[in-house]
């Protein structure tokens, strides 16, 4: 189950009203190489090779003259030299420590909070927008009622809010099948969904729930660690 998080506040801003234009755009940005399978990436920090959307990518900033530093690019689609790393904190400290700096053949200077708080703030906006995607298309069972009827049919993930109270109880089941994840708060998700509050969301597209599992995946191990809960912004209210 995810953990829930503050949301930036600038994140939400149009949410709801926004729709997307095709299914690439609801995806994880695929990283393919020949054959059609997955690119065989290697880790800067403990050199052991996985599939890139198994591994967080950060690009190399301008480089300064001294140094240059690092910022994390969560949805894979920034330009610029990257590496990559598995998503957990060991790798995120080593990375920092020297890795990155021999994967860019370059001094990298870099902060492992900092970088846990931009993992964390690249979920919560890929989740947002995986989520808007969903309600613009129609692929959500919003409020418990329906959520009830979706989950019962076979619905792939319910998003329960984190104030959601006595509601969430009702859907306790689905949460030893992995079905459940909590994000945000009530109003958070109403916003979502173009009301006042929400506290229960039933995603009923496959590859949106996929994606949203994912992107709670990669930046679980760096929810609640000191750096990147100091640095959340408050919720939007």
């Amino acid at each position: 189950m995810m953990h829930s998080t503050p949301i930036p506040p600038d994140a939400l801003e149009g949410a709801h009203a926004e729709e997307a234009s095709s299914d690439e755009e609801v995806l994880e940005p695929r990283r393919v190489g020949q054959g059609g399978r997955p690119r065989e990436r290697t880790c800067a920090a403990c050199g052991q090779k996985a599939h890139g959307k198994e591994l967080l990518r950060v690009v190399m900033g301008p480089w300064n003259g001294t140094f240059a530093e690092v910022a994390v690019d969560f949805a894979n689609g920034a330009i610029g030299r990257g590496a990559h790393i598995h998503p957990t904190v060991q790798c995120l400290k080593k990375a920092v420590a020297s890795g990155f700096s021999k994967s860019f053949k370059s001094k990298i200077v870099a902060n492992a909070e900092e970088l846990a708080r931009e993992i964390v703030l690249g979920s919560e906006r890929a989740i947002i927008g995986l989520v808007t995607s969903a309600v613009a298309r129609r692929r959500v069972a919003v409020g418990a009622d329906a959520s009830k009827e979706s989950m019962k049919e076979g619905a792939p993930l319910l998003l329960v809010a984190s104030d959601a109270g006595s509601i969430a109880s009702e859907f306790h089941a689905y949460a030893d099948e992995g079905r459940i994840s909590v994000f945000g708060d009530k109003q958070v998700l109403g916003k979502l969904c173009g009301k006042s509050e929400v506290a229960v969301l039933a995603i009923t597209d496959e590859n949106i729930a996929s994606a949203i599992v994912a992107a709670t995946t990669m930046a679980g191990p760096f929810r609640g660690t000191s750096g990147s809960e100091a640095c959340m912004s408050p919720e939007v209210r």
